[in-house]
């Protein structure tokens, strides 16, 4: 992890800026990503919903508005998303599109010394494309 800081002494005609940085090494907390898929098989207008829970050990923070997101695609990361609750439940929605092909859903925990957890989730898109073939 690095923390970096930069400062200006004051005077804005003499471009001075003070640069300074510290690096720390840390071993991150590990925490935990159980869910549960409405379907797995999806089709083009489908609502995937994904709920499930985002945990990790006590002494370390409250879970409540840790992020997770449902990526359903390589450039959709964080278009569909959400935010646990006090005892770090979640939902998160996508509407399937009929490319979407990489489905995985993945936390982000506000705390930098608290690893996010994430899971390939079991669903195909079994849409079939305008040639009439089956997706691969």
């Amino acid at each position: 992890m690095e923390f970096q800081a930069s400062y200006d002494p004051g005077d804005p005609t003499d471009n001075e800026i003070y640069f300074g940085d510290a690096r720390v090494a840390a071993q991150p907390v590990t925490s935990t990503l159980t869910y549960k898929v409405n379907r797995t098989k999806v089709r083009e207008g489908d609502t995937l919903v994904v709920t499930g829970k985002v945990t990790w050990p006590a002494g370390h923070g409250p879970v409540a508005g840790t992020r997770v997101f449902l990526r359903t695609y390589y450039e959709s990361a964080y278009n569909a998303q959400a935010k646990t609750d006090a005892s770090g439940k979640f939902t998160v929605r996508a509407k399937i599109r009929g490319y979407d092909n990489e489905f995985v859903v993945f936390s982000a925990p506000k705390d930098y010394y608290i690893a996010g957890a994430g899971k390939d989730l079991p669903v195909k898109n079994v849409t079939r494309p305008a040639g009439g073939s089956v997706t691969p």
